[in-house]
């Protein structure tokens, strides 16, 4: 099976990806692709913690108490990330510090977004904790794998969201390719 990322490297340089897979010789890291590496693990821990951030809500939470929530469970995930990260980001000349400052405002905006979807589904809904995850809609999921045998490719679509449809809840996902900048 074929990789779409090798598809994708063929065709922006067969050189460097001879380089790379036949003679196994790689350049360093560089600046802008690790950023996307980073911003693409982010989005990939944020996603798979909003079940929990979503399940500790109860009734006594404000729309701000829950925007706080986001806030800092994604300023704690940038920091674990950026610590992951800490030695190829120094190879790039790069301060962990400087990379939180330019990717905060992304975050923040996404758990705005996020926070509101919840607070209003729950104004509509009047459901909590457990209950609210279960029926809140859509839930986003990273990273989703998928291969064909029939045309010998695999690939990740960056992201999924999945909807619950009313009444009778058929299941349906929508998956985008979006670039985290």
């Amino acid at each position: 099976m074929i990789s779409v990322s090798l598809l994708s490297a063929y065709l922006y340089c067969k050189r460097k990806l001879f380089l790379e897979q036949v003679l196994g010789i790689h350049e360093g890291p560089k600046k802008a692709p690790l950023i996307g590496r980073i911003r693409h693990r982010i989005y990939e821990e944020i996603n798979n913690t909003e079940q929990d951030i979503v399940t500790s809500i109860t009734e006594k939470h404000t729309s701000s108490d829950i925007l706080q929530l986001y806030r800092t469970s994604y300023a704690r995930i940038i920091r674990v990330v950026l610590g992951h990260y800490k030695y190829a980001i120094k190879m790039v000349n790069l301060l962990s510090s400087e990379l939180f400052k330019e990717i905060w405002p992304t975050m923040l905006r996404e758990a705005e977004l996020r926070a509101k979807n919840v607070y209003d589904f729950i104004k509509k809904s009047k459901i909590f904790g457990k209950e609210l995850w279960q029926e809140l809609t859509p839930k986003i999921k990273s990273e989703l794998k998928l291969a064909s045998k029939n045309l010998g490719l695999v690939g990740k679509i960056d992201l999924s969201l999945i909807h619950i449809s009313e009444p009778t809840r058929p299941l349906y996902i929508s998956y985008a390719v979006f670039c985290l900048k």
